[in-house]
């Protein structure tokens, strides 16, 4: 076989791949957000006028030493949205909650674990709370 025609059979097989993975990746749809502890960490949360950031953080992080006492030092923390889940077809699952907003504290700690401890109001209730495993 002359080299331009082992070029061209190669080029060929390989745009045949690319198509294959692209149409995969579209069919598929959304991968899910990371799962940490079983929560989704969604986006970065500016949390709410009623609900700041600090009181989350406050809480989640008295669950995390209540819940982990030996955890390594707390590097960073940020609140996160809920994040979605798909399943092994890139379809979305749907959650549904009574009540109140779910946010994500996502711990970074010092031996380079991460943690998550979901935080916000259960049912109808105006207190904070945290819960310590997620859905997934």
């Amino acid at each position: 076989m002359r080299p331009q025609a082992t070029i061209a059979a190669l080029t060929l097989v390989l745009a045949a791949c690319v198509a294959v993975v692209a149409t995969y990746i579209l069919i598929r749809g959304p991968a899910s957000d990371p799962v940490v502890d079983g929560w989704a960490i969604g986006s970065v949360s500016s949390c709410s006028v009623d609900v700041p950031c600090d009181l989350l953080i406050d809480v989640a992080t008295k669950a995390l030493d209540n819940y982990d006492r030996g955890h390594a030092a707390i590097v960073r923390v940020t609140i996160h949205d809920e994040g979605h889940v798909a399943d092994a077809l890139g379809r979305t699952i749907l959650m549904t909650r009574s009540g109140g907003a779910i946010w994500v504290a996502r711990f970074e700690l010092a031996d380079r674990s991460v943690r998550a401890i979901g935080v916000g109001h259960v049912g109808v209730s105006p207190e904070v709370v945290a819960l310590q495993h997620g859905p997934n």
